[in-house]
Formats: C-alpha cells, structure tokens, sequence
C-alpha cells in the first residue's frame, strides 16, 4: 500500500498496475486482501481492485479481518469492537486489548494481542465472542 496526503495506493508487483483507494487515510491495514481505513461513517473496507466491500458503520480504527469476511475487528473510540455479519459487539473482559498493539485477526475470529495487567506487565491474549 502506499498513502500520500490525500490518496492511497495498492501497488501490485506481481502485476504492474496501481489501484488507487478514494478517500484513504491512516491508520490503513491490509488483511486477507481487503483494505480496512477509516472512513466518514465507519471503518470502509476495499478489495485490491478498488471495489468498495462494506462499511463497518462507527469504526474510527482497523484492526483486521478474518478470511471468510466475517467478521472484522477494529475500534470505536479506542474501545476495540467485533462486527459480525453487520452486528457491532465491543469487547467485553476485565483486561482490554493494549490499544498499542494488536498482532493479528485469526480465522477463527480471534484478536490477538497484549493487555498490561495491574503490575504493567504487558502479557500475550486472545479475546473471543460469542454471538
């Protein structure tokens, strides 16, 4: 990917041709070959054609996605939030994900990451819903 002040990019190497994204900004993350950004609305999710795929209504950060499409996870307001099937859920638990850093949206809808406990350690997790 590649962003500039007022536009983003999907550049493809194995195919020489750029995609350009309307409306992309920071923060962007690219999984399972969709691109997440914020949008006015909500989180705005891109193929790498430049084909819109959804808007996740109130997302304001992307995490990622699982490979079915599921389910996507970013945050609203720093509170980190699943959408399943159009249905926003934010998480639920004593020990909220490290807004810093998230590692990854497993297929099985899994967010995996770090949360610092009451001694500011910061210790590996994974947060799952049920729905």
């Amino acid at each position: 990917m590649q962003l500039t002040r007022s536009a983003a990019a999907v550049v493809d190497l194995a195919r020489p041709r750029v995609t350009a994204l309307p409306g992309g900004r920071e923060p962007m993350v690219f999984d399972n070959d969709r691109v997440l950004y914020p949008g006015g609305t909500g989180l705005v999710e891109y193929d790498l054609d430049g084909r819109h795929v959804a808007t996740w209504e109130g997302g304001t950060k992307p995490l990622g996605r699982t490979s079915s499409g599921h389910v996507v996870f970013g945050s609203v307001d720093g509170i980190p939030s699943l959408w399943q099937w159009g249905v926003h859920y934010p998480v639920d638990s004593a020990n909220l994900p490290d807004p810093s850093y998230y590692g990854d949206v497993s297929d099985e809808g899994a967010l995996i990451g770090t949360y610092v406990g009451d001694d500011l350690r910061t210790r590996p997790a994974r947060w799952f819903w049920c729905g």
